[in-house]
């Protein structure tokens, strides 16, 4: 494995042309990197990296809002695509009405409104598109590098020591960010831009359990390929498959557009055998199915690399196998095609779980802060108070999904995507109403992990004959065998050497 060098996290000189897909959004004086494109909504003024689209939506000859990013509507495909947007959305006139359109757009996207006294700045459904914001300053920006650092609002040391970023898997969650004074926006709510607060505009109270889970499994995938389809209608499309349920869950989605696809694997810098199982998995699939599949082959990364890793996103997020692979993800960027990316299924998936959840109806913050793996520092417990505070009550695991939804993916994924993901993306699984179906699907259901294997059922059966993350093939099976070998002599070691006092201190398991 490919060791990590040591970076300076203090040291902000990227180039600015290096900040693909980034923007800055401010009501007063802000400085503007050299070659950004600039717009207006109101007394708001934008500044967006030059490859970052952005489509403005105007009402009898007004603009009422603006998108940057890759917004897909499961009717109309891409807001970016249509040449009078105005004539398709006719009733934005208030901001419910807003959030409602909001709620069936996929794909990545920030999105400004601005009507009358209201003035919102929202995320998509996933927080894909990662925001920071700086009352202070008044100003939003993609990561804290482009805020300015003033006295108020300088590197908080303290919390950048305790969370280790970016030599750890690691993010700063509830709205935290390295900077004191720059707070991360949080999916499912909006900043008012009128008193540069955070609100929650989603959910408001406790999704209803379905009663149907077949027309809820039927409309999520008809709502996934819906956005593939019109994602790789123009371009063609790229999607990573692995050994995992939700690569394959996309792929059953994408049945009728495979042609326009291209499926490949990265070979990544891992030291187990998990990446091989992602390559043999992915190489028996394609051919048993006839997919066109390709090999990403592992590209060493340079320090550049790994220090633009820091400053794309903003110092404030650890992702250990992403620093290590940046350069091999970035191949895609050089690919034709938007890249469909499986962030967000794991909603789905029940990933802050314990079986004792189904009995309960609260999560305290301590319990929160082991499932998340995060540091319980009086000022993380704080915040996350704050937030626990802030959600309907009564629910355990609806309050553990909206945890991985909002903090997991709203203030990891999010800021990730900024450093090795492709800037041409879209994620078909964050939609509001898909996320709604499935928080709605029974709890034993979701328990069970059982959405995947329905979806797929329903759309490509012939994937269910592959095994989710085991080996397949005779190579990776010895692989995993002789690994496991090696732990249990490490352990056997490692037990001898602790009965010896001579010998304790050589002990590799101490």
């Amino acid at each position: 494995m490919h060791k990590i060098p040591t970076l300076d996290i203090n040291h902000a000189s990227i180039p600015w042309e290096d900040l693909d897909g980034q923007f800055i959004i401010g009501q007063g004086d802000f400085l503007v990197p050299p070659f950004w494109k600039t717009s207006t909504l109101g007394c708001i003024t934008v500044a967006t990296e030059p490859r970052l689209p952005t489509t403005t939506v105007a009402l009898k000859g007004q603009p009422v809002a603006l998108f940057l990013g890759w917004p897909m509507h499961p009717e109309w495909g891409s807001l970016n695509q249509l040449d009078n947007l105005g004539g398709h959305v006719t009733h934005l006139d208030h901001h419910p009405d807003f959030e409602k359109f909001l709620n069936c757009l996929s794909g990545r996207f920030v999105a400004l409104y601005a009507q009358g006294q209201d003035r919102r700045f929202y995320l998509d459904a996933a927080g894909s598109m990662a925001a920071v914001y700086c009352p202070s300053q008044q100003l939003l920006a993609s990561t804290p590098l482009l805020i300015p650092q003033t006295p108020d609002t300088a590197l908080d040391a303290d919390l950048v020591e305790t969370f280790g970023i970016p030599y750890r898997d690691a993010w700063y969650p509830f709205g935290l960010t390295n900077r004191s004074g720059v707070h991360r926006l949080l999916p499912n709510h909006y900043l008012e831009l009128a008193t540069w607060t955070a609100v929650r505009h989603w959910p408001l109270a406790n999704i209803p359990e379905t009663t149907d889970i077949d027309l809820a499994v039927e409309e999520i995938a008809d709502l996934l390929k819906r956005c593939i389809k019109h994602a790789v209608a123009a371009h063609g499309g790229l999607l990573a498959l692995t050994a995992g349920r939700d690569s394959r869950m996309l792929l059953a989605c994408a049945r009728k557009y495979i042609g326009a696809i291209r499926v490949f694997t990265a070979e990544c810098d891992w030291a187990g055998y998990n990446g091989a199982v992602d390559i043999d998995t992915a190489q028996h699939i394609s051919k048993k199915l006839h997919i066109n599949h390709t090999v990403l082959p592992f590209q060493l990364p340079s320090q550049r690399d790994y220090q633009m890793w820091l400053h794309r996103t903003g110092n404030c997020v650890g992702e250990v196998f992403g620093l290590r692979n940046i350069r091999t993800m970035n191949l895609l960027d050089k690919m034709d095609g938007v890249y469909l990316c499986g962030g967000a299924a794991e909603v789905g998936r029940c990933y802050y779980w314990h079986k004792s959840d189904l009995r309960r109806t609260d999560i305290d913050i301590q319990t929160l802060l082991r499932r998340m793996h995060v540091p319980a520092i009086s000022q993380v417990v704080s915040a996350g108070d704050r937030w626990l505070a802030g959600l309907p009550q009564g629910n355990a695991v609806q309050t553990l999904d909206l945890a991985y939804l909002e903090q997991r993916l709203g203030c990891w994924g999010g800021a990730v995507s900024y450093a090795d993901i492709p800037l041409k993306r879209v994620h078909p699984f964050a939609q509001r109403r898909i996320f709604e179906l499935m928080l709605g699907l029974p709890k034993e259901f979701r328990f069970k992990q059982a959405l995947a294997e329905r979806v797929i059922a329903l759309e490509w059966s012939d994937l269910l004959a592959f095994p989710f993350n085991e080996p397949i093939g005779l190579k990776v099976r010895l692989w995993q065998q002789w690994l496991r070998i090696k732990r249990l002599c490490r352990r056997r070691v490692s037990q001898l050497l602790s009965r010896t006092p001579f010998l304790w201190r050589y002990n590799p398991g101490r």
